[in-house]
């Protein structure tokens, strides 16, 4: 508590002399402000030299220019097609890139003499690509808009067959359409054939060479109950027959090259493959057979009736004789295969390499020079590599071979060889000493054991030694001749730095006192070695004295996402560059000295968490103008948080706050020194206050003043029958104490087992609603003498969590959790509340009656509470507020809301909650082993909900420190620790005290 007051006394003398100023002020905001920059300022460019489909490798600086590694990937359709009576196997590799709607994995694909056709699912559509054979080019696609369960098949001579249904606004409508070379030559409805009205399900088709197409179709008569119809060239019935012999999965119609048509299926053991032929003419099963199961089935080519796959090889079926022979001439390299004719088709995708040198002027980033690295592997990938002794390293993996390739400084290969003693290892990273000495360090991932292997300079094995209890590794590097390994010890539950000793076959401590390492590289002016530790920060190791100088603190550098960077390239203590694998690019990164940054306008913000992408936010700001600049401290784990109440009291103050709960922010609203942003939004002419829930901002801030900016928001609050519960929202605790008496031996609340995803349970409601005795401008707490109560009656509703426990059936979890009301198990239900879908779920089939957004019981009849995502506030010390508003303004933007309602929650802005409801859809939902239809929200509901929100005046309170007193008091009590009595009593000794310290 001392430091608290401490931090108290020195917020009050750094922000007294804000608490006169008026907004009179506003318009001269925009002087120069440097001295309440929280951290440093940085210039940060793009250097444009990694770019879309290339993979940064390895980058080495050296004198004014940067040598990079990456390599361009180029995936490609590989279709090998084996003529069965020739046996000749035929390829064809189509570069992705020739699909000018791309390919998805759910692809089809069948052949005739001239074409090679690819039915695929891509983009939310299901495309038709013609594959010229003799010259491979790819046709414009035709498009089937909304097509369900599309497939394809071939009559052999030339036609093609696409089966698929679409749901429309009144029925499912299934359709066949057939082409020839790309164009569309018949289109057949049958829709009436197969419908719900006649219990008729299509699952396969085939058609012959006269255009007769026979249908398998399950039927809803019985379990197991499936058919063969055969209809003519215009959509006819001819004949229809039910099939008997078939159980268990994977049931298709297949054909073989002499027009035996054939249903499989694999028993219910799946031991077995089940082989019904049927009669082209009357649909009938006229042979029965049973063979061993394979993982593929598919037509017949030449002799064989079916073709059989496994995973090592293709085999022919002859029915007749029930046996199976292996085809030899072609191996089975794809476990996606179909025939036609006398042919076999299998595909796989695949992905071209192209990896290149390029040298480019460190300030310019122009190329001076660029070279391709073994164009004649393309399908080997450069895995790690490393710069040592004026040479590049790199290890490439093709195949099942690793493959060592020396380069010169210009990309030219001195040395190629194979690395060997790998034992299915995989090679991670790569160094090597000034004596030409190899280090690879290797891991087995199928049992998670990383070594460690020194080889001479011709790939002899010299040494080599397994880490143990380590859980991951990914960086070894020489320094001064000695090789250091980061690595994540499974003891310590950290990143270690430690130098290896080859000699003892062990791991040694280092004399470097840097906490969790995660990453290791060397200056390039000095050779100096360069750390980088988990929370971001980049030091300098100093060799003569054994100490590390902090100077880089990657957080606070804005303009790039943090996430995943590596390759950390130090030019000097203001320089560096740095690869982000987040969004693929490598920045040049400048610390701007005082000198530099006297001129300019900043604006600085704290935040606690990187709220939607605030990094790329604040780059796409700083990118858009160059009178201000935006600069980010971020305290997003605990030990920096500790450090913000530090910043404060010596005068840091920043002008932004952006506290999603973990930034106490009540010290400021307590000193009356936040801005009121309530005015900006009256008298900014791009904005319109009406087109703004104004209360879910004002129930986060003091008064009617708007201090905390809310963009978004979830609702806690109880819900139920208007029936049961009445159309009055909001309750005292005296009223639901009442309520509770009246329904006596009745479920209030829901006591089954719940997943932990579905629902709030009643017990944390306190967790959250302990604002609700708690006025902070007072310095006061007072409990109501009904809360002892209530509190037993939230311990007696406590419910058994799910544990996650491999025996718990989570479906049907949810299933009783859904049926609560209809089965009388609870009155009320508590909801954090972020859609609209769930209140249509809610008021349609879980209640199935009107609904009522009652609230939670409180003091004051308070109702439901906002629980802000997060929360944003400008300080009156903001010398550029005018700016600083420019920023928060985007945050209620059109742009910034509708993205809110594309993660999922409610915007504060009105026509983007709109949007809400755009995206319903009707529903039906079974409870109970009855259908309830869901439909989108009426105006009815519409207006409902709008008015509930707009009710809303109060909200949880986002303080930790009251936070934890509250919870610990209160989990107390549920744990029979103390009384109810006692509870309530020492919560508000604690709380009071904790008030007191803070005016």
């Amino acid at each position: 508590m001392k430091k608290k007051i401490i931090f108290s006394l020195l917020c009050s003398v750094v922000l007294i002399f804000s608490s006169c100023r008026n907004d009179k002020n506003k318009s001269s905001m925009s002087a120069t402000n440097t001295s309440s920059s929280l951290s440093d300022v940085y210039k940060v460019s793009d250097t444009g030299l990694v770019i879309d489909e290339e993979i940064f490798i390895d980058a080495y600086l050296e004198n004014d220019s940067i040598s990079i590694t990456k390599a361009k990937y180029d995936n490609y359709l590989e279709i090998r097609i084996f003529d069965c009576l020739n046996e000749k196997e035929t390829s064809y590799e189509i570069g992705q890139s020739e699909f000018c709607n791309g390919l998805g994995e759910d692809l089809s694909v069948c052949t005739d003499d001239n074409n090679i056709y690819i039915l695929s699912k891509s983009s939310g559509s299901t495309y038709l690509y013609t594959i010229n054979k003799k010259n491979k080019t790819v046709s414009d696609p035709v498009e089937f808009k909304d097509a369900y369960a599309c497939s394809m098949k071939t009559d052999t001579a030339g036609k093609i067959y696409i089966l698929y249904s679409c749901y429309g606004i009144q029925d499912k409508t299934t359709t066949i359409e057939v082409f020839q070379n790309s164009a569309q030559v018949n289109k057949i409805d049958i829709s009436d054939v197969f419908s719900q009205n006649n219990g008729k399900t299509l699952r396969d088709m085939y058609a012959d060479k006269q255009g007769n197409i026979y249908c398998l179709y399950s039927s809803s008569s019985g379990a197991d109950s499936y058919g063969v119809m055969k209809l003519n060239t215009d959509g006819r019935i001819a004949a229809d027959c039910e099939v008997r012999g078939i159980s268990g999965d994977y049931i298709s119609m297949l054909a073989s090259s002499s027009g035996k048509i054939f249903v499989t299926s694999k028993s219910d053991d799946n031991n077995l493959l089940l082989v019904n032929e049927i009669d082209k003419d009357s649909c009938d099963t006229i042979n029965f057979y049973e063979t061993e199961a394979y993982s593929i089935v598919t037509g017949g080519t030449g002799d064989y009736d079916l073709i059989l796959s496994d995973t090592s090889k293709f085999m022919g079926y002859k029915a007749d004789s029930n046996i199976t022979q292996d085809i030899e001439g072609i191996s089975n390299n794809s476990q996606n295969i179909f025939s036609n004719g006398n042919e076999i088709i299998s595909y796989e995708f695949g992905t071209h390499f192209k990896n290149s040198l390029i040298t480019a002027d460190m300030n310019s980033y122009e190329i001076s020079a660029q070279k391709d690295l073994d164009a004649d592997e393309e399908t080997a990938f450069v895995s790690c590599a490393a710069f040592s002794n004026g040479c590049h390293y790199y290890v490439r993996k093709t195949g099942d071979k690793n493959i060592l390739t020396v380069t010169d400084h210009s990309g030219a290969v001195t040395d190629k060889q194979e690395i060997n003693n790998l034992n299915n290892e995989d090679i991670v990273s790569v160094a090597v000493d000034k004596d030409s000495d190899i280090y690879l360090l290797t891991c087995n991932y199928s049992d998670e054991l990383y070594s460690i292997k020194k080889y001479d300079s011709h790939i002899n094995l010299i040494s080599e030694f397994q880490m143990k209890d380590v859980k991951s590794s990914e960086k070894i590097l020489v320094y001064d001749d000695v090789l250091y390994v980061t690595y994540y010890s499974a003891l310590d539950n950290k990143n270690i730095l430690s130098q290896v000793d080859f000699d003892n076959k062990k791991l040694n401590n280092t004399e470097i006192i840097i906490d969790n390492v995660v990453d290791i590289c060397l200056d390039s002016a000095d050779d100096t070695l360069i750390l980088k530790d988990s929370r971001n920060k980049i030091y300098k190791y100093n060799d003569s004295d054994k100490t590390c100088k902090e100077i880089f603190v990657l957080d606070n550098i804005s303009m790039i996402n943090t996430v995943a960077t590596r390759n950390i390239l130090v030019v000097d203590d203001s320089i560096f560059f740095l690869y982000s694998e987040y969004d693929n690019k490598l920045y040049k990164v400048k610390r701007l000295n005082k000198s530099e940054t006297e001129d300019m306008n900043i604006v600085s913000i704290a935040c606690d968490s990187d709220v939607h992408g605030l990094n790329q936010i604040i780059q796409q700001f700083n990118n858009a103008q160059d009178d201000v600049t935006y600069v980010l401290t971020s305290y997003n784990d605990n030990e920096k948080r500790k450090n913000f109440n530090m910043d404060i009291s010596t005068g840091k103050v920043p002008d932004i706050i952006i506290s999603s709960g973990q930034l106490d922010t009540s010290i400021f609203e307590n000193k009356n020194v936040l801005v009121d942003l309530s005015e900006y939004i009256k008298t900014d002419d791009t904005l319109n206050s009406q087109d703004y829930y104004m209360n879910i901002s004002q129930s986060c801030s003091s008064g009617n003043k708007i201090t905390q900016l809310v963009p978004s928001f979830t609702v806690l609050t109880a819900v139920g029958s208007s029936s049961m519960l009445g159309d009055k929202t909001g309750w005292t605790y005296k009223e639901f104490l009442d309520f509770v008496d009246q329904k006596e031996g009745q479920d209030i609340f829901y006591k089954g087992v719940i997943c932990d995803t579905i629902s709030v349970t009643p017990d944390k409601v306190p967790f959250a609603t302990y604002s609700d005795f708690i006025e902070l401008k007072k310095g006061a707490c007072n409990i109501d003498k009904d809360y002892n109560r209530l509190l037993e009656i939230y311990k007696s509703s406590r419910v058994e969590d799910d544990k996650s426990d491999e025996d718990c059936d989570k479906n049907a979890l949810t299933d009783a959790f859904q049926a609560r009301f209809l089965n009388g198990q609870c009155l009320i239900d508590v909801q954090k509340i972020y859609n609209v879908n769930i209140i249509s779920k809610m008021k349609y089939a879980y209640i199935n009656d009107d609904i009522v957004f009652k609230g939670i019981p409180s003091q004051n009849c308070n109702g439901s509470y906002v629980i802000p995502d997060f929360k944003i506030s400008m300080l009156e010390t903001c010398k550029c507020q005018d700016e600083a508003w420019n920023f928060i303004k985007y945050f209620i933007s059109e742009e910034y809301q509708n993205k809110v309602v594309q993660d999922g929650t409610f915007p504060v802005k009105r026509s983007s909650f709109e949007k809400l409801y755009d995206e319903c859809v009707e529903d039906d939902i079974l409870i109970n082993e009855k259908e309830y239809r869901v439909p989108v929200p009426d105006e009815k509901l519409k207006n409902q909900i709008n008015n509930w929100i707009e009710s809303i005046t109060s909200s949880v309170l986002n303080d930790d420190s009251l936070s934890s007193i509250a919870q610990q008091e209160i989990q107390c009590y549920y744990d029979d620790g103390q009384t109810s009595e006692e509870t309530i009593k020492n919560m508000m000794s604690k709380i009071k005290l904790y008030l007191s310290e803070s005016k």
